[in-house]
């Protein structure tokens, strides 16, 4: 069974141009699939994953946020993005093309990291089949504990602000944490970290979007995830109160250690471990799935 690959360029509501890719498949399929990339990770990255849905029956997308990857333009410094641009305008520009040229089609979503606890502020999202978030966490400083709780407070309360406000990007790279990020992303991303109550303060009644959404959701957490802990994961399930939501929780005792962590879903070298249990979701019927 093979699959090509198509680049597609999808512009938002407010007129920039994001890129992404579609990997088809060469059976028909009732389901399409939606990779929503954490913060500062290239669409590129889940390319393999990509490929391995598509060839199993599921035609996939992927896509950079704007100041990412392939969406990129120039240099990062001066250029404006938010966290909340990148769900309100990108992700959301990809659900509406989506709903709109698959029209007949169930429309399933893959969140990664950053990307899951973002995904909920687009609109688009409460339409949306199934969900499966990995390593999606509710980035609260209160959420973590020990050396975590120093490590994610240096990140939110000094590396993101102060950098970002002297270079007017956050180097992402030079930390080896993802891609570099334009200021504004690296600054509302600290200014949820920072706060006791995460987001929510911020998005005010944007909040009831999460709300919203009464979908199928699957979100796995890793052991030694310093970025999405089990108990990060868990609290974000609590903003996304209304979808029904199934938990697993992958360690040494049910995986092979080395594939545990936060990106190790989509590497190519665990694929096969990981693959079936997406394959697996998303041809479940949901009203086998309970909250």
């Amino acid at each position: 069974m093979h699959n090509t690959s198509n680049e597609l360029v999808i512009k938002t509501s407010d007129g920039f141009d994001i890129q992404a890719a579609y990997f088809s498949s060469s059976t028909p399929s009732k389901q399409i699939i939606l990779i929503v990339p954490g913060v500062g990770v290239k669409a590129k990255f889940y390319e393999a994953f990509a490929k391995q849905l598509a060839q199993n029956g599921l035609p996939t997308y992927t896509f950079d946020y704007r100041g990412i990857g392939k969406s990129k333009i120039g240099h990062l410094k001066g250029f404006n993005a938010t966290v909340s641009d990148w769900a309100e305008l990108d992700i959301e520009a990809m659900l509406q093309y989506l709903f709109n040229k698959h029209y007949n089609q169930k429309i399933n979503i893959i969140a990664h990291s950053g990307g899951g606890t973002i995904l909920g502020l687009a609109p688009s999202v409460k339409k949306a089949s199934q969900i499966l978030m990995v390593a999606s966490p509710l980035c609260l400083r209160s959420n973590y504990e020990g050396w975590s709780y120093i490590k994610m407070s240096l990140i939110v309360l000094l590396l993101y602000p102060v950098i970002s406000s002297t270079l007017g990007y956050f180097p992402s790279k030079l930390f080896r944490i993802g891609e570099d990020l334009p200021k504004g992303v690296a600054l509302e991303w600290a200014k949820w970290g920072r706060n006791l109550n995460g987001m929510n303060p911020y998005i005010g009644d944007k909040i009831q979007r999460f709300h919203n959404i009464h979908a199928p959701m699957m979100t796995i957490s890793f052991e030694h995830d310093f970025f999405a802990s089990k108990k990060t994961v868990l609290g974000l399930s609590t903003v996304y109160k209304n979808a029904h939501i199934q938990h697993p929780h992958f360690d040494e005792n049910n995986m092979d250690k080395n594939a545990i962590g936060h990106f190790s879903f989509f590497k190519k070298k665990f694929i096969p471990q990981f693959l079936p249990f997406a394959l697996s979701f998303f041809n479940k019927k949901n009203s086998a799935l309970q909250r």
